[in-house]
């Protein structure tokens, strides 16, 4: 293994032979890892020389002007090729082989990074906008509900407009929006100029999470989804963290217009310029396609092409995706969504009010600190939660839902714990361990869940995943701006203690309900007999003659595999129709 330049657009085999070289002139050299015996001079002389066909042939052409012909090479020179590298096939069998393992990872990661930007936009100078704007807690509370609400909205916009038109061109769009909406908040003369901006502003930045999950989808294949889903989750989960500590630094040294001011630069100078130089159009559909054109014997190697190509490209109206919420192979999981994400942000927002009054007395800067529990919490339940996702449904592949299994076990017993913590210690003004306790579970819940429910949602809607993962986020943002906004309202009338043991006890529904299904679909796919139908087989069983009763064990071992064959061929039949 050892990095050699390559001409982007040639195939290698492992045996040093040259598959397919680019029908263009211009081809550009990148760096890949090339997996083989031969030596790297053999391999980079056949490359060269490939290369140097490619010239030959197609230089007089442009030299003598052919537009269609010099169309078709550039189109030939981007399409995308692989190289095999780590241990992988020479040639491109599957559509999620067209990366490189390190070109997925980047991806990955400028995909996360990009998506730190939803929770971080949410930074916790709340005491100082109303302090410096003379607003009061309801309407500030109020300014962060709407700006969750709007993120909801705008992942109904951006997510079937992804999948129409590609991950890059929304990225790029989404990118310019929230850098106009961000200049606005910095200027904000009043609370409400400062509303609008901010209701603005999160249906801009709306686009990061939701095409991000397209990316995911598009680049990782099922078997290893839930690792990189909980991988692109993190930043979602830490944002929490990252925020209020970056947040309460700069407001409190330069104010909160300040916290605006990072944001704009950080989304400009950094965010844009990265998913424009390492993201391309990963869109299966479109690369399918594109390499269809440029190389028809390459695109017929790709396993997936035939059902990618079947599902043509088309622009859903906002409200659409919002139909997958009601599908019986989501809606329970959506549900168990809403209430996590939901309560979680309640949590956070009911923070710095408590955290700022006696008997804590915080300061804006500690306030910020003490996310660290929760932040910590995201950083690490995201990625047990994915791999626990891929072992479970490498385990139980009959039964898409049964990735879920460990995530929501930890939906539905840590969430309620966690909650009942968090709002008992904060209701009794314990020592400040008690409520960091309990937000470091409901983090860990929160994580743990999250990368199982888009790890199997990207899976079930491979085609449409940036459709149905947005209408996911609008459900899961809807219920964060409600909860926001009742939890001020919610925790003055009731106390901290009675009001989070509510929300435990809807946890604790969503979860149980969420629970019972997976169950359910679990033993129609493997056959588990109840307790009642065992005994009634034992039952019919022993009444038989005695002249029978030397074949009763094997008998019963027959009826038991005959079952288990029927129940495994129907579960295969109705897994098939699901998909």
């Amino acid at each position: 293994m050892r990095d050699e330049l390559i001409p982007h657009g040639i195939t290698v085999a492992e045996d040093g032979r040259v598959v397919s070289a680019p029908a263009s002139p211009s081809a550009t050299y990148h760096h890949r890892h090339v997996h083989r015996p031969h030596t790297a001079d053999d391999h980079t002389a056949a490359a060269a020389a490939a290369a140097d066909q490619a010239r030959q042939q197609h230089e007089p052409e442009f030299d003598h002007g052919h537009p269609a012909r010099q169309a078709s090479a550039e189109a030939a020179a981007a399409a995308t090729v692989v190289i095999a590298d780590d241990g992988s096939k020479a040639g491109a069998s599957s559509v999620y082989e067209l990366l490189s393992k390190r070109k997925r990872n980047a991806v990955l990661l400028a995909a996360a990074i990009a998506s730190i930007l939803v929770p971080l936009t949410d930074l916790p100078a709340l005491q100082a906008v109303g302090q410096d704007l003379r607003a009061d807690a309801g309407l500030v509370a109020a300014s962060v509900a709407i700006y969750m609400l709007t993120v909801g909205i705008g992942s109904l916009f951006w997510g079937p407009m992804a999948d129409r038109f590609g991950r890059r061109i929304t990225y790029a769009v989404g990118s310019v929006l929230f850098l106009g909406t961000s200049v606005g908040c910095i200027f904000a003369p009043t609370i409400g100029v400062l509303v609008a901006f901010r209701a603005l502003q999160g249906l801009a930045v709306a686009a990061y999470q939701t095409t991000g999950q397209g990316v995911v989808a598009d680049t990782f294949e099922p078997a290893i989804r839930g690792t990189a889903a909980g991988l692109f989750m993190i930043p979602l989960l830490v944002g929490p963290l990252l925020g209020p500590l970056l947040g309460g630094v700069l407001s409190q040294v330069w104010g909160w217009r300040s916290t605006f001011i990072c944001l704009t630069v950080a989304a400009g100078a950094i965010i844009f310029p990265m998913l424009m130089l390492v993201v391309p159009e990963t869109h299966q559909y479109r690369v399918v396609r594109r390499l269809s054109k440029a190389d028809p014997a390459a695109a017929k190697r790709i396993a997936e092409a035939e059902a990618i190509l079947s599902h043509p490209l088309v622009f859903s109206a906002p409200w659409v995706p919002l139909k997958f919420l009601v599908e019986g192979d989501i809606l329970p999981y959506a549900l168990l969504t809403m209430t996590t994400f939901g309560s979680m942000f309640a949590s956070l927002t009911e923070w710095p009010a408590k955290m700022s009054a006696q008997p804590y007395s915080l300061s804006e800067a500690m306030i910020g600190v003490s996310y660290l529990s929760m932040g910590v919490a995201g950083l690490v339940g995201s990625p047990i939660g994915g791999k626990a996702c891929d072992a479970t449904a490498a385990k139980w592949q009959q039964v898409p839902v049964a990735r879920m299994m460990f995530n929501v076990a930890a939906a539905l017993l840590l969430m309620p714990t966690g909650l009942l913590i968090y709002g008992w210690t904060l209701h009794y003004n314990t020592h400040i361990v008690g409520p960091l306790v309990g937000h470091f579970v409901i983090g860990v819940a929160s994580a743990a869940y999250l990368p199982g429910m888009f790890g199997y949602l990207s899976t079930i809607k491979q085609q449409s995943a940036s459709a149905a993962a947005a209408a996911v986020h609008a459900a899961m943002f809807f219920s964060a701006a409600a909860l926001i906004y009742i939890s001020v309202y919610g925790v003055q009338g009731m106390g901290f203690g009675q009001y989070f043991t509510l929300l435990a006890g809807v946890q604790l529904l969503a979860g149980g309900f969420a629970a019972a299904c997976v169950w359910r679909r679990y033993c129609a796919a493997y056959g588990v007999a109840s307790g009642a139908a065992q005994q009634q087989q034992q039952q019919g069983l022993s009444r038989l003659p005695k002249s029978l009763a030397v074949s009763r064990v094997e008998l019963l071992h027959a009826a038991e595999a005959g079952e288990s064959t029927f129940d495994s061929a129907a579960g295969d039949g109705g897994g098939g129709g699901g998909h």
